[in-house]
C-alpha cells in the first residue's frame, strides 16, 4: 500500500504541469493573431513651383537710333523697340568696319587708292561711338543701341548664362549690289560676338579692320 501511494503522488503533479503548458501555448497563439500590423495617415496638399527665373530686357537708344513705343511682337519689357532713325527719317549706313575688340570704327581713306581707284590698305580711325560716326544729315558709318538684360531668380539661385541663338535669328533684305552680305551686328559685352547672317557661304571667315 505504501508503494501505490507514492506512485500517485508522482503522476498527479506531472499531469498538472502538462495542462499548464498547453494553456500557455494556446493563450500565446491568440495574442499573435490579434496584433496590430498596419498604420494609416493622411498628408496635406503639395504645391509646385518653377526653379528657373525670368529674363527681361530693356532697350536703350544710341548713336543714330531712337527708342519708340510699340505694340510689335519683338519689344522689350517696357514695350519699346529700337528704330534706325533720329526722328521721322530713317538713317542710312555707309561702308565701314567695326573692331568689336577695341570699339573703334574704321573707314577707307579717300586719299589713298591703287591703280584701280580702290583703297584696301589705308583707313581712317573714326574712334569709338560719337559724333565722328555721322557722315552728314541722316547718313552714318554705323549705329549703336544698348540691350540691358535683367534676371529675376526663382527657387534656384545657381548661376545662369546668357546666350545668343543664331540658329533662330534671321535678317532679311536684298540689294542689287548685294551689300546686305556685308551686314554685321557686334554684340559687345564680357564675351563679344559678331553676327553676319547674310555673309557669303564661300567666305565664312569674318574679317574686320583693326588699325589704320
Amino acid at each position: 500500500m505504501k508503494l501505490n501511494i507514492k506512485k500517485s503522488k508522482i503522476i498527479v503533479p506531472a499531469l498538472g504541469l502538462l495542462l499548464l503548458s498547453t494553456a500557455a501555448s494556446v493563450s500565446g497563439s491568440v495574442a499573435w493573431f490579434t496584433a496590430n500590423r498596419t498604420f494609416s495617415t493622411q498628408i496635406g496638399q503639395f504645391g509646385v513651383t518653377k526653379l528657373d527665373g525670368d529674363l527681361a530686357c530693356t532697350l536703350g537708344a544710341g548713336t543714330g537710333t531712337s527708342l519708340t513705343a510699340s505694340s510689335a511682337t519683338y519689344k522689350d519689357d517696357h514695350n519699346n523697340i529700337i528704330e534706325v532713325k533720329d526722328s521721322g527719317t530713317a538713317n542710312l549706313l555707309g561702308d565701314s568696319s567695326f573692331d568689336h575688340t577695341s570699339g573703334h570704327l574704321y573707314t577707307d581713306d579717300p586719299d589713298v587708292t591703287n591703280e584701280s581707284g580702290v583703297n584696301t590698305t589705308a583707313f581712317l580711325d573714326l574712334d569709338t561711338a560719337g559724333s565722328t560716326w555721322k557722315v552728314s544729315n541722316n547718313v552714318y558709318y554705323a549705329v549703336t543701341w544698348t540691350m540691358t538684360f535683367h534676371y529675376t531668380y526663382g527657387a534656384s539661385l545657381n548661376n545662369v548664362g546668357l546666350f545668343f541663338n543664331s540658329g533662330s535669328s534671321t535678317a532679311t533684305g536684298a540689294t542689287s549690289k548685294q551689300s546686305d552680305a556685308a551686314f554685321r551686328i557686334a554684340f559687345v559685352s564680357t564675351d563679344s560676338i559678331v553676327w553676319a547672317p547674310n555673309q557669303a557661304k564661300l567666305n565664312p571667315i569674318q574679317q574686320y579692320v583693326s588699325g589704320t
